[in-house]
């Protein structure tokens, strides 16, 4: 687990463990870019604390919300956000999101109800990146776009930055972030960074083929890519432990 937790003289971080798991296996025979197999044991089962439901071929005509039939009736992930309230659980259902720009999640939580986005269980959440080489990053936390969006958490995702995006997670200004179980690969920065964020944990996640530039690159754009470890809390004073 890593956590990262301000200080009376510095905003510093703590390295209390990184561990790599659950069970997984290296994809063999495949290009750099082949991502991670995963077995995830803790999503081996349907979510059963869903407030929101969000899948790839969702409509935001829908309510997002399973009916008593027991039929899902999904918002698109932008819309499920735009729908969220302090305690929301989104559930994403298993499938391809393509984000052609980065995902800003519009609300944040509070310190006894955090907003969740995880995985379902009933398949992989894979989500890739067609933005291009834009400097930017999949999934943005920030405090500059709109309110600030604490209490956050991440959980069994999957994210291919297809060798363009900057970064697979990033928080800029904001706290009490986590990222659980999740799958980053194929960025041009970190799998998780962060830039002035309190309260940050990340754990269990794999982080592959990451902080590579594009053949052929801008070099206006280039210059952003492959300065970073797959696990970033930028700017700040870390030690291991």
């Amino acid at each position: 687990m890593i956590k990262k937790m301000p200080t009376p003289l510095f905003l510093g971080c703590v390295l209390t463990s990184l561990v790599i798991g659950p069970d997984f296996d290296f994809a063999r025979g495949g290009a750099p870019s082949t991502l991670q197999s995963v077995n995830r044991g803790v999503f081996a089962t349907l979510a059963t604390d869903c407030t929101i439901y969000a899948a790839a071929n969702g409509n935001d005509a829908n309510d997002g919300t399973k009916h008593a039939d027991q039929t899902i009736y999904p918002k698109t992930l932008y819309g499920a956000a735009a729908s969220t309230v302090p305690g929301s659980v989104v559930c994403l259902l298993g499938g391809r999101y393509e984000l052609p720009y980065a995902f800003v999640p519009p609300y944040g939580g509070s310190s006894s109800s955090w907003i969740t986005y995880k995985n379902y269980g009933d398949g992989d959440v894979l989500l890739v990146w067609t933005g291009g080489f834009t400097a930017a990053p999949m999934i943005n936390i920030i405090s500059t776009a709109a309110s600030p969006t604490p209490y956050l958490q991440f959980m069994g995702l999957t994210l291919d930055g297809q060798g363009t995006a900057l970064d697979g997670f990033f928080c800029r200004g904001t706290s009490s972030v986590r990222f659980y179980g999740n799958v980053i690969s194929n960025t041009g920065g970190s799998g998780i960074g962060t830039q002035n964020c309190d309260y940050v944990t990340a754990d269990h996640n794999i982080i592959a083929h990451n902080g590579y530039i594009p053949a052929g690159a801008d070099p206006n754009i280039a210059q952003y890519y492959s300065w970073t470890s797959g696990i970033s809390f930028n700017i700040n004073q870390c030690s291991s432990s």
